[in-house]
Formats: structure tokens, C-alpha cells, sequence
């Protein structure tokens, strides 16, 4: 018995690796997908606009947060997983009784923690939704409106305010002006501190700035024509505004950020799977060395009792003999002969 309960031992502490090593395996592409997601600015279209700000509420927050707290699970669980194979090494190579017992409580524990865990995981995935708030176009080009309105104070992107400077790259970069289609000398620039405090417009030396000018760019702006930026002729300036642009740019990141999202969410159901069968065959194993202990048990009691029946039945026997002795001598006594 103890050398099959033994084996039994050996041959888990091995499963329990193997599992172990396909879940780091399975894992690896998760777990750099996570830290790339968390690290990475979901919201941004271009690393020259950050402080633009067009979203306060970013509706790729929940995606990110969702993504993040799977990347723990995942992680708490490895670390589970592996502390488990290493008690499951140490119970195969340890033959004290109380020990052993010790070693199979923690086990215990640890199967039902990583159970709950796995249970966690897919309750995440399933309620992982991405679903972006409808009101996010108008509230996009109210807070483009917005903005230009209140940070664009100059054409120049030399200035040292950092959100003009912005601004005229957003025009230059994309090929837009303003926020929304310009088609003449009245447009979103007209409430700007550019046209109504300091600046060409104030001067009415330009109706919109030289960075809308078409086959310019940052560092030969200055010399575009005045048909452009002074009386404003068609063709000669990006009529197309920035809000439409910047909408299309959202979607095109949001289709990024759904691929990854897929990417993402296919590692982890993989590894959501490898997870079900490691906490499946730990609850076989806790089963059958149950199962193995009681059979012993039953086992070791029908000999223990057998002992105590041939342990009474001596003690009978030699009760039984010494009342025989005593008639014996007794009935010899009374046969005597007397004098």
C-alpha cells in the first residue's frame, strides 16, 4: 500500500509540472501583451497632440482596466501553480507521516485557491465588453471647439505656448484647419484670442493661419502666399476641418486597439483553458489519496480487531483451565482415605 500511494505521489508531482512548464509557456504572449497595453497610451493618435486633451474620458479605460486585472489573474495563478508543484515534489520525496499530512493540507488549499482564481478568470472574460459610449462624437467636437478657442493665441509653432504650437502641427500634420470645414474669411478662428486680442488675424493680415496653407509644412510656413491665409481662394488652403479627421483617426485606433484586444483575449482563453485542466486534475489527485487513505484505514482496522478477539479468546482459555484445576483438586481431596 504505501509503495502504490508513494507512486501515486511521484507521478502527480510530475503531471504538476508538466502543466506547470505549459503554463508559463501558454502564458508568455499574455503577459507581454498585458504590459505592452498598460504601458501604452490607448487614447493617443499622435505623440505631437498630448496636450490637446480632446479625451477627458477616454473610452478605452475599461478595455485597459479589464485587460489589467485578467494580466494579475493570470499572474497570481502562475505563482499558485507553482508553489503547488513544488509541495506536490516535496510530499513524493517525504515519507514522515505528519509531515506528509501537513504537506497535503496546504495542497488543499492552494487547489481551492487556484480554483477560485480560475473561477475569477473566466467571470472577467465573460463580462469583458467593449462598447464605447454613443455621446463621444459631440462631445469630442465640443471640446475641439473648445479648445481652439482657448489655446490658439498664435500661427507661429515656435511660440511658447505648447498647445498652439499643437494646434498648427494637428493643420500641417493631417492637412485640416480649424474644427470645422472652412470655406471662407468667417470661421472657427474668428472667437480665437488669435483674432480678437494679439496676432495677424487681429492685425487682419490673415484670415486663417499659414499652417492650413496646402504644400507647406513647419519649416517654410512663413513664406506661404497671401492668397492662402489673407483672402482665403479656394484651393489654396485644406478646407477639410480637424474634427473630421481626428473622428476618422478614433476609428481607425479603435480598430487597433479591438485587434489587440482579440490578440489579448485569445492568450488568455488558452490559458484560461490550461488553467480548468490543471484545477481539474488537482481535484482528481486530492480525490483519489483520499480515497487511498480511507482504503487503508479500512484495512488496518479489521487486523486490529482480529488481534483483540485472539487476545480475549487466550485470556478465555486460560481462565477456563485454571477453574478446571481447581475441581481437579478439589474432587482429589474428597476421595482421600481416611485414617
Amino acid at each position: 500500500m504505501y509503495k502504490m500511494t508513494h507512486s501515486v505521489y511521484n507521478n502527480l508531482a510530475i503531471l504538476a509540472w508538466v502543466v506547470t512548464f505549459l503554463l508559463m509557456i501558454a502564458s508568455g504572449p499574455m503577459i507581454y501583451k498585458g504590459l505592452v497595453l498598460k504601458s501604452e497610451d490607448l487614447c493617443s493618435i499622435d505623440e505631437e497632440l498630448k496636450e490637446l486633451e480632446f479625451f477627458k474620458n477616454c473610452d478605452f479605460d475599461n478595455f485597459k482596466n479589464t485587460a489589467w486585472t485578467l494580466w494579475i489573474i493570470v499572474v497570481a495563478s502562475l505563482g499558485f501553480v507553482t508553489i503547488v508543484s513544488i509541495v506536490q515534489t516535496a510530499l513524493a520525496f517525504t515519507e514522515k507521516r505528519i509531515l506528509k499530512r501537513v504537506l497535503f493540507s496546504f495542497v488543499s488549499l492552494l487547489s481551492i485557491a487556484s480554483c477560485v482564481a480560475i473561477g475569477y478568470f473566466f467571470f472577467q472574460l465573460y463580462n469583458t465588453r467593449f462598447n464605447p459610449p454613443k455621446p463621444v462624437w459631440r462631445n469630442l467636437h465640443f471640446d475641439m471647439i473648445k479648445s481652439l478657442e482657448q489655446n490658439f493665441k498664435s500661427d507661429n509653432v515656435n511660440s511658447n505656448d505648447g498647445k498652439s504650437n499643437e494646434w498648427n502641427m494637428l493643420f500641417f500634420n493631417f492637412e485640416c484647419c480649424g474644427v470645422d470645414n472652412v470655406y471662407g474669411t468667417t470661421n472657427d478662428f474668428d472667437t480665437t484670442s488669435w483674432c480678437t486680442t494679439s496676432g495677424s488675424c487681429q492685425k487682419t493680415n490673415s484670415q486663417i493661419p499659414k499652417s492650413c496653407c496646402k504644400n507647406e509644412n513647419e519649416f517654410d510656413y512663413e513664406t506661404a502666399h497671401s492668397n492662402c491665409h489673407a483672402s482665403v481662394n479656394p484651393g489654396t488652403y485644406h478646407e477639410k476641418g480637424s474634427y473630421s479627421v481626428i473622428k476618422r483617426e478614433i476609428k481607425k485606433r479603435r480598430k487597433e486597439v479591438h485587434k489587440a484586444f482579440d490578440d489579448f483575449l485569445a492568450s488568455a482563453i488558452t490559458v484560461g483553458m490550461l488553467m480548468v485542466t490543471y484545477g481539474a486534475l488537482e481535484i482528481a489527485f486530492l480525490i483519489l489519496v483520499f480515497c487511498e487513505q480511507c482504503k487503508k484505514s479500512t484495512e488496518t482496522n479489521p487486523t486490529t480487531a482480529q488481534n483483540h478477539t485472539q487476545h480475549s479468546s487466550t485470556r478465555n482459555n486460560t481462565s477456563t483451565d485454571t477453574v478446571n484445576n481447581v475441581h481437579e483438586q478439589i474432587n482429589e481431596r474428597t476421595h482421600v482415605t481416611p485414617m
